[in-house]
Parts: C-alpha cells; structure tokens; sequence
C-alpha cells in the first residue's frame, strides 16, 4: 500500500491448508527474478524507510514458532533471524526488522466472500449479475497477480464501473430480447422453413391435380 507515492505497507496473503510457518513464506515469489519474499520485503526498506508493516493475512492457523513471535517471544524471534540470516543471506539487521515488521492477521474466506459480494451488490449498475461481476473481479485480481501488476483506488473504481456497465447492458440485452430485439439469424430461419412450406404445399396441390 502506498501513502502519497510512498510505500507503507505490504499485504501478503496466504491461503494454505497447513499450518503457517516461517517456511510457507519462504515459498512466496515476489519478482520475476525471484527474489523471494524476505529478500523483496527487505529491497522495499532500503528504497522506503518509512516501509515497516508487513501484514500477512492468513485463512488456517499459524505454526507454534509464528504463534510465539505474535506473544513476542524474543528467544524464538532470535531464532528465526539467525534462520533468515543463514538460508536467505539476510543480514542481522534486515533480518531482526523483518521479524519485527511482520504483522498476522487471521480472515475467514466465507465471511470476506458475504462482504465482497454485499459490497459489490450494493453498486448500482452490477445488481442485475452480482455474481458475474464478482467472478471478474476476481479474475482482474488473478491476473495482476500473475503479471506482477497493481492497482489503485482509482483503477480498481474504474474497473467496477466498466464491469457494472457491461452486466447492466447485458441484463438490459437479455430483458429486450424477443421484444423490442429479435434475433436477425432467427427471422432467417423462420424465412426459410416457410418457404420450404409454400414449396411443400404447391407440390402437394401439384400431386392432386
């Protein structure tokens, strides 16, 4: 997250069936040179002082040692420093700041799916297909993450209003249909078989005479 250009927080999600350790953090990639979690969350300090909360969100539960670091445990943060130092050639510095820095926070998928969906469905234009529009957004998420993108209040707003746009002229095409709208291929088609039926109908008349 940034305030006024400057970043101030980052915001690592993990959604693992497993227990939360130190090790599930390791695994994160965070550049396309992977440079790994520690590594990048450190890169961001140098270039950022006022860069000191990193917020993990998590949806299971965390390992005894990341419980013991919540208590503030300083043995066990120790600990986990000298481990940052050794596999992931962090100095005693970074590594202290980053044990420090990490913030834990536990969310229940079920209730932010109530709340996304309610927000969403608050928002005029996407009411006809809440659903829908939640599926894209979620795939817009997806994809940034995959590209390593961003966005910002400002985009992410633009982007709800386009989605709420394009639901709101489907809802609107698929209430018009077969009324003020017929399809073109439809009346083709109707054309058609009545010919083949006038046609039917001379040969027949054809045949009687």
């Amino acid at each position: 997250m940034k305030r006024n250009g400057i970043i101030v927080e980052a915001v690592q999600i993990k959604n693992i069936s497993a227990a939360l350790t130190l090790s599930s953090l390791a695994l994160t990639k965070t550049s396309t040179g992977g440079e790994g979690f520690f590594n990048r969350m450190c890169s961001i300090h140098i270039q950022n002082p006022l860069f000191n909360d990193i917020r993990i969100v998590h949806f299971g539960y965390l390992g005894i040692e990341l419980q013991e670091v919540v208590n503030n445990n300083e043995e066990t943060k120790k600990r986990l420093s000298n481990r940052l130092k050794e596999k992931h050639n962090l100095t005693e510095e970074e590594a202290a700041w980053l044990i420090n820095s990490m913030k834990f926070e536990k969310a229940d998928i079920d209730e932010l799916k109530k709340n996304i969906y309610s927000q969403i469905s608050s928002y005029v234009p996407v009411m006809a297909a809440p659903d829908l529009a939640q599926e894209l957004l979620i795939q817009y998420i997806a994809e940034l993450s995959r590209t390593k993108g961003f966005t910002t209040l400002e985009i992410w707003r633009e982007k709800v209003h386009k989605i709420g746009v394009s639901v709101a002229a489907l809802d609107g095409f698929y209430k018009e249909y077969n009324k003020s709208l017929v399809c073109l291929i439809s009346i083709g088609l109707q054309r058609i078989n009545h010919m083949r039926w006038l046609r039917g109908g001379v040969d027949c008349r054809k045949k009687r005479s």
